[in-house]
């Protein structure tokens, strides 16, 4: 019922079983996207923005927007990479996995799992991996989704020995940073293989309200205007 599956698909599946089963099942239109107040805009549309602006920066020689300025000095070195050696940069990559963990397209037939790379920088036997991050920093979930991006460029560049993974925490000037040795990513893929596997071979999706996945769950209230998760409300109300 969900035959593929991502990051953010895991994330949300294991928060909520029925909330996936709205998003990517039934496909339900999520509630509009609400500018918190005290703010100019969404955090999705903002993160969106500066990502492309990380890009337009490294690729193109845009000026570096404000909120990448922390980070200057990096992202400089990015573009350097990036005009000297564009054949060994990866910029906003969409990865695919097929269920043998082996490259897939995007879109192909045999399409399992998908990843989308902020940057990546291949040095001979060593792979570099930046996800950047507009929002909070949370060790514990950002470490698990680096070892999700070790194990897809270990697809991908079977040749290379150490994956050093780093988070760019834009707004708070902090980075989070992991290594992993080709070996060591061989061995988290079996955890990541059943956690993948129990979601893409669902039937049933249970709601699991919680103070936490009811706070961030865009349903309750679609753009119809009507109501789809009664968990939610009942737990809220």
């Amino acid at each position: 019922m969900i035959p593929a599956w991502s990051w953010s698909r895991l994330e949300v599946y294991e928060s909520c079983a029925y909330r996936a089963y709205l998003q990517y099942v039934e496909k339900i239109p999520q509630a509009e996207l609400v500018v918190p107040e005290g703010k100019d805009e969404h955090p999705l549309t903002r993160g969106t923005r500066v990502h492309q602006g990380a890009e337009d920066f490294v690729t193109r020689d845009i000026l570096l927007i404000d909120e990448l300025k922390a980070f200057e000095a990096q992202f400089e070195e990015q573009r350097i990479q990036y005009q000297e050696n564009p054949d060994l940069c990866i910029v906003e990559a969409e990865w695919g996995i097929n269920q043998d963990w082996q490259p897939t397209a995007w879109m192909g037939k045999d399409i399992w799992g998908r990843m989308k790379l902020d940057w990546g920088y291949v040095d001979g036997p060593t792979m570099t991996i930046v996800d950047y991050k507009t929002g909070g920093k949370y060790a514990t979930k950002h470490v698990q989704q680096g070892q999700l991006y070790a194990l897809a460029a270990r697809a991908y560049f079977p040749e290379v020995e150490t994956f050093h993974v780093a988070f760019w925490y834009l707004d708070k000037e902090d980075t989070l940073e992991q290594s992993y040795s080709a070996i060591q990513v061989d061995v988290l893929r079996d955890g990541f293989d059943r956690r993948a596997q129990t979601m893409t071979l669902a039937t049933e999706f249970k709601p699991r309200p919680s103070a936490y996945a009811c706070r961030f769950c865009p349903y309750g209230e679609g753009k119809d205007g009507n109501k789809h998760c009664e968990y939610r409300y009942s737990y809220n109300n």
